[in-house]
């Protein structure tokens, strides 16, 4: 049987991963690659995908992730989706458009769960990490898909890393499951095509 696999950015895995548990998906895989909005220095080894004859697999990113310049030409996709904005698989354009002109900085429960990592990566200490993000930002957003059972705790820590306030607002997910039972219908669908 052909299974699915869907590669996000690590930032998002957890949001997907738990929309394709609750559409009761068995035959997908999700997975992850390195986010490439923290990446520094020249780029790595470009990035293998699993899917091949007995796997498809779909990407999942924003238009302007590195990503998309990183993948071998070896790699088939079976679709690759692309939203204006790496967010906007995650919530509503106008929601993210208008926490962005409030001067919002979104964060999702993948960077959240992680964020010393991030800011490390990025090669941020905490005085260079605060003055980055309050440079161009006046508060953290984080977007709640109720993932992260110590977002509360890890959102304090930041803000009070940085500097900075921060807010959670919570949304459903819903359009998350949606997205992902589209994208899984369309590709069993096309299954059913190849085998006329």
């Amino acid at each position: 049987m052909n299974r699915l696999e869907i590669l996000v950015c690590e930032n998002y895995l957890p949001d997907i991963r738990d929309s394709v548990e609750k559409a009761g998906f068995t035959d997908v895989i999700v997975s992850s690659y390195p986010c490439r909005c923290s990446r520094r220095g020249p780029p790595g080894p470009p990035l293998r995908i699993r899917g091949n004859k007995e796997n498809d697999a779909i990407l999942l990113c924003g238009r302007d992730c590195g990503i998309l310049r990183e993948i071998r030409s070896e790699n088939r996709f079976y679709k690759t989706y692309t939203s204006e904005y790496c967010f906007s698989h995650i919530a509503d354009r106008s929601l993210l458009e208008y926490i962005v002109r409030k001067g919002g900085y979104i964060i999702s429960s993948g960077w959240l769960r992680d964020w010393r990592r991030r800011l490390a990566d990025c090669g941020f200490d905490r005085a260079t990490a605060s003055r980055f993000y309050n440079d161009f930002a006046s508060e953290l957003v984080y977007v709640d898909t109720n993932v992260h059972s110590d977002s509360e705790k890890d959102l304090k820590e930041l803000s009070e890393y940085l500097t900075m306030p921060a807010t959670s607002i919570s949304i459903s997910g819903d359009s998350l499951v949606n997205l992902m039972k589209s994208a899984v219908y369309a590709w069993r669908l096309d299954g059913l095509h190849d085998l006329k």
